[in-house]
């Protein structure tokens, strides 16, 4: 992986239960009109990127994302299960600052050790982002991936290679460019989608 001089990830388009801030996970939560204009604009900015394959979640918000930037680009799109978004269990369709209220915190980075039971834990969503990232930046070398998916996995993946989390607005294209000492971060030049929630994943 480490040959890599980079790759992308966007976070896919609004949905309405990103309005209401619910936790979407698994729940198949169709994109609104300002999320299908959110990923027309990025497919304008990634036009300028040496992207050469897109990688989806299977969820319908992350797929629509990812075909409407696929046929701007002209590029196929793959659609990987370990991108497929948290399992937020039990907390599924509840309110995010209801359930931060009633475990005593004030930071989206502390819903990682608050999932439930019944639920993600994270260090297996972290391992399961280990394995993706593993799986198309180790197979080919010459390969530029773009990866459409989730916030959480946005986080897991930074986390784990820059050592903090980021800002995953929707639909902002982040490249991930590997350095002599790790990996740097940040979204891609010309980005100019509106800052919106960044709750529910």
């Amino acid at each position: 992986m480490d040959q890599h001089n980079c790759f992308y990830y966007i976070r896919h388009g609004e949905t309405d239960w990103d309005i209401e801030e619910r936790f979407q996970g698994r729940s198949d939560i169709a994109l609104n009109e300002t999320g299908v204009s959110q990923a027309r604009r990025a497919a304008l900015i990634l036009q300028h990127c040496p992207i050469q394959i897109i990688v989806s979640s299977p969820l319908f918000r992350a797929r629509d994302t990812a075909q409407i930037i696929a046929t701007a680009l002209n590029l196929p799109v793959e659609i990987d299960p370990g991108l497929v978004a948290c399992d937020f269990g039990s907390l599924e369709g509840c309110a995010i600052n209801d359930v931060m209220q009633h475990f005593g915190i004030s930071e989206r980075q502390q819903i990682k050790d608050i999932l439930p039971a019944d639920g993600e834990q994270w260090p297996d969503l972290s391992s399961r982002t280990r394995l993706l990232l593993e799986t198309w930046l180790g197979q080919d070398t010459t390969q530029t991936v773009l990866f459409v998916g989730h916030d959480l996995l946005l986080q897991a993946i930074s986390e784990q290679l820059c050592g903090h989390w980021c800002d995953a607005q929707h639909c902002v294209p982040q490249c991930f460019t590997s350095l002599a000492r790790g990996w740097n971060l940040q979204p891609v030049s010309g980005s100019d989608t509106e800052p919106l929630t960044r709750a529910g994943s």
